[in-house]
């Protein structure tokens, strides 16, 4: 029971880890506006009408590769349990991607 839930924990940290690490470099190669205001919605849905095509797609590659890589590690990691793990780590990082995208405004594509 332990091993199950140490796994699917690392799997989640690694799943955030990479997504943070994929979403620094895009903003390391897409600076964000220092005209943006972060507390204004109006000012953060202006600046992403203005962003560069490769600037919103660094999130999506972003939360693919995380979600991927935290799903490939709970699925070592827990072995016989591969179906459950995936299932467990995916589910988490779906609702926690939908949460975001209702929080932050987003580019309707």
């Amino acid at each position: 029971m332990v091993r199950r839930i140490l796994g699917l924990l690392a799997g989640l940290v690694t799943a955030v880890v990479v997504i943070w690490v994929v979403e620094y470099l895009g903003h390391q190669l897409f600076p964000p506006s220092t005209v943006m205001d972060p507390d204004d919605p109006a000012s953060i849905a202006a600046h992403m009408d203005s962003l560069p095509l490769g600037a919103l797609l660094a999130v999506p590659v972003a939360w693919c590769l995380g979600t991927f890589a935290g799903v490939l590690v709970a699925i070592r990691l827990l072995g016989g349990q591969r179906l459950l793990s995936a299932v467990v780590v995916g589910t988490v990082m779906a609702v926690a991607g939908a949460m975001m995208l209702l929080q932050i405004s987003s580019p309707s594509w």
